[in-house]
This record gives structure tokens, C-alpha cells and sequence, in this order.
């Protein structure tokens, strides 16, 4: 299965977190960023949470 757009949406996520905390004055490293699904399948919930740990994206 190809997981292009989830290694995008966690990217366009990062972007979206480091513009809200420029704007607050926040370090983008003290925001934590939690997956949450019910109905996606279990390979693409393995495939985000290791785009998420390595900083993929």
C-alpha cells in the first residue's frame, strides 16, 4: 500500500504546529502530536506512528 500522503499530511501537520507556535512564542518541541483514528486500517496506523516518531514528513 503507499503511504506518499501520509508522510504529506504529517508534514503539512509539522508546518501548520511550527506557524502556530511562532505566532504564540511556543518551541514546537513541547507540542506533542497524537494519532487517533477508528476506522483506518492497521497498516496505516503503523506507518503514521513511525512517521511520527522519526520525524518523517
Amino acid at each position: 500500500m503507499e503511504f506518499a500522503y501520509v508522510h504529506e499530511n504529517v508534514a503539512a501537520i509539522r508546518l501548520s504546529i511550527e506557524a502556530a507556535c511562532a505566532k504564540a512564542g511556543r518551541d514546537p518541541a513541547d507540542v506533542r502530536v497524537i494519532a487517533v483514528t477508528k476506522t483506518a486500517p492497521p497498516d496505516i496506523v503503523l506507518n503514521t506512528g513511525c512517521c511520527l516518531r522519526q520525524g518523517c514528513g
